[in-house]
C-alpha cells in the first residue's frame, strides 16, 4: 500500500516526495484520517467531493455554476433569517 501511495505522490507536481515518504512511514496522520472517515460516514458522505453548505448536504452538484447558485441561495436565506431575527 505504501508503494502505491508513494507512486501516486511522485506524480503530483511540486510535492516533497521525501517528506511525504517520511509522513507515510511514520503513520502520524493515520488517526486523523480515521476520524475524518468516521465523521464522513456519520453524515452520509459517500465519496469526494461532497459539499455541505450551512450543514446541509448538497448531493449531485455537477458544475461550478450549480455550486455558485447554491452558495448564493444560502447567502440570501441567511440574510433573510438574520433580518428577521434583528427586526
Amino acid at each position: 500500500m505504501q508503494d502505491k501511495l508513494l507512486e501516486l505522490a511522485q506524480s503530483v507536481p511540486g510535492i516533497d516526495a521525501a517528506g511525504f515518504k517520511k509522513c507515510v512511514a511514520s503513520g502520524q496522520t493515520v488517526e486523523t484520517v480515521k476520524k475524518d472517515q468516521t465523521l464522513g460516514a456519520s453524515v452520509q458522505v459517500r465519496g469526494t467531493p461532497t459539499v455541505f453548505i450551512n450543514g446541509k448536504l448538497l448531493p449531485g452538484l455537477r458544475s461550478p455554476d450549480q455550486l455558485h447558485a447554491a452558495v448564493e441561495e444560502a447567502a440570501v436565506a441567511g440574510k433573510a433569517v438574520h433580518t428577521a431575527m434583528v427586526h
